[in-house]
């Protein structure tokens, strides 16, 4: 399993990948994709930190309830960018820039939830 610093090192990459295509003024759908994975991987950065990885998507929301990680917004945030992500990639979902930059408030939310547990 990667540790908490190669999961930061992932964010890191994510969110250049982010803010190339963001240059772009297109591919919204892998902009939102983007914000998702970061997210992911910045929590994943915290489990790592407690020695308790996750394995699949149900397993980390099961890690996260374990590590108290349950305020509301915080998982609202977190369940937002899940489910859009999810519509992209499955759904062929399009989005707009509105789209994209209310998706990075609930990536930011997201970040700053885990900063407060300590990264």
């Amino acid at each position: 399993m990667p540790f908490k610093e190669q999961h930061l090192q992932q964010v890191k990459h994510n969110e250049a990948f982010i803010e190339n295509l963001k240059r772009s003024n297109d591919f919204y759908s892998w902009q939102i994709v983007g914000l998702f994975y970061s997210a992911l991987h910045y929590i994943e950065a915290f489990l790592a930190k407690k020695g308790n990885h996750s394995f699949s998507h149900e397993n980390r929301h099961n890690r996260m309830d374990t590590l108290g990680l349950v305020d509301d917004d915080f998982r609202g945030s977190y369940d937002c960018l899940s489910n859009w992500a999810r519509m992209a990639r499955y759904d062929c979902k399009h989005f707009n820039e509105l789209k994209v930059n209310l998706m990075r408030i609930e990536y930011k939310k997201v970040r700053k939830y885990i900063d407060q547990q300590s990264i």
